[in-house]
């Protein structure tokens, strides 16, 4: 079956289920769902007990695995070259399990499919996707969820990995020693890295209204070549359910090229006294980020990958940097120039009090690079726009070009 009809197929099952069980979620239920965990006698889920990956229906019959999927994400497992990991939530506006199909490369959901929430007792095994008019609409679901995470993503390597309390750093073992910390700053969640007196900033999550991190994070190596580590968090908003957090490193690709330390000196020499990345680019093969949006002066926002705009903002003046350092791009008195020497409308006087309006709009792409574009207002010192640039992103250069 081809996968737009099977995604077609599980997203009606879903809606079908949840229309039958009813989709207002109970919030006096959720509302302490993500503190310290709480289990009956008898009903305590052991996680990660598996010699290989368990079938979707053997965890959803497993007690506790609810109530435990409520609280944390659980990674259930690898594909057989680490290109993609799966990790499970229960979903309690769907009443399903939602499980989300990471790319370790770009650390971004492929794929979202869901299993039933619950399983009647003798019902047909999820061994094989065919239709069969006898099944009920969960185990339809179920056969179909499976198929996609046996034949689909080949999720076939279990893992085991470390539990940690999120506002404590990860310390892992191996060739290179490193500490991986995550912490909440503001609306944003901040993944960084250590490896002995460099540090490294990995990515940032933008939280979503009124969302925190949760309690608890974990570590896992990856099966791909290499020493390669996969950090799982989570974040929620009281009442809703979790939202998976993840990011693989590979630690052979740490660079001292853009250490926290080397990123700011070159920043403040750049930008000048209270420069700071607004926004970074997807990491290339050496994990050095294809670009850096710096700015300084004025605010700015930004929403996670899939969410429009990316970033938003008015700020005094800003610089694109490539992956190597070198400005790109520069808003400045006199107006936007670029590669440090071409100033793109010289009709425009100079004007100290010059300040640039910044939209950055990004579409993702599954099969080809992402399309990007940034949009700069330069305003005047009453507020007034008295020119508008274009630049697109061009992922062969790997670097913006002005549209005019």
């Amino acid at each position: 079956m081809p996968r737009w009809m099977k995604s077609c197929l599980l997203l009606l099952l879903v809606g079908a289920l949840a229309a039958c069980q009813g989709v207002k979620p109970a919030l006096s239920s959720q509302k302490n769902s993500f503190g310290p965990e709480k289990y009956k006698r008898g009903e305590r889920f052991v996680p990660y007990s598996d010699q290989v990956v368990p079938p979707l229906e053997e965890l959803i019959r497993r007690k506790g695995f609810r109530q435990y999927t409520k609280i944390r994400p659980y990674l259930l497992g690898y594909s057989y070259d680490g290109t993609f990991a799966a990790v499970l939530v229960y979903d309690s506006r769907a009443k399903a399990y939602r499980v989300d199909l990471f790319h370790t490369g770009t650390h971004q959901v492929q794929e979202t499919v869901y299993a039933p929430g619950q399983i009647k007792k003798g019902g047909a095994s999820s061994s094989s996707a065919n239709l069969d008019s006898s099944r009920s609409e969960e185990e339809e679901l179920l056969a179909l969820t499976q198929e996609t995470l046996d034949l689909g993503y080949r999720i076939k390597v279990p893992t085991t990995p470390e539990d940690h309390v999120t506002h404590r750093g990860i310390r892992t073992s191996g060739k290179q020693a490193l500490k991986f910390t995550l912490k909440q700053v503001g609306h944003t969640a901040v993944l960084k890295v250590e490896k002995g007196k460099d540090r490294w900033e990995l990515a940032r999550f933008p939280l979503q209204k009124g969302e925190r991190l949760t309690s608890r994070w974990l570590v896992s190596s990856s099966p791909s070549p290499g020493e390669k580590w996969t950090v799982v968090a989570s974040a929620h908003t009281e009442g809703r359910q979790l939202r998976p957090l993840m990011y693989t490193l590979d630690a052979s690709m740490l660079t001292p090229d853009w250490t926290e330390d080397r990123l700011k000196k070159r920043l403040k020499t750049v930008l000048g006294t209270g420069a700071q990345v607004a926004f970074r680019g997807k990491a290339d093969s050496r994990n050095r980020p294809e670009f850096f949006l710096a700015v300084r002066g004025g605010s700015f926002s930004t929403n996670g990958p899939g969410e429009a705009p990316r970033l938003s903002g008015t700020v005094d003046r800003f610089v694109i940097l490539d992956a190597k350092g070198r400005v790109c791009f520069r808003g400045n008195i006199a107006g936007l120039v670029r590669d440090e020497q071409v100033l793109l409308d010289p009709s425009i006087p100079k004007d100290p009090g010059a300040r640039y309006r910044l939209l950055l709009l990004e579409e993702e792409q599954k099969d080809s690079q992402p399309i990007r574009v940034l949009t700069v207002d330069q305003l005047n010192g009453e507020g007034r726009t008295v020119k508008t640039y274009e630049l697109s992103w061009d992922p062969e250069a790997k670097s913006f070009r002005y549209e005019g």
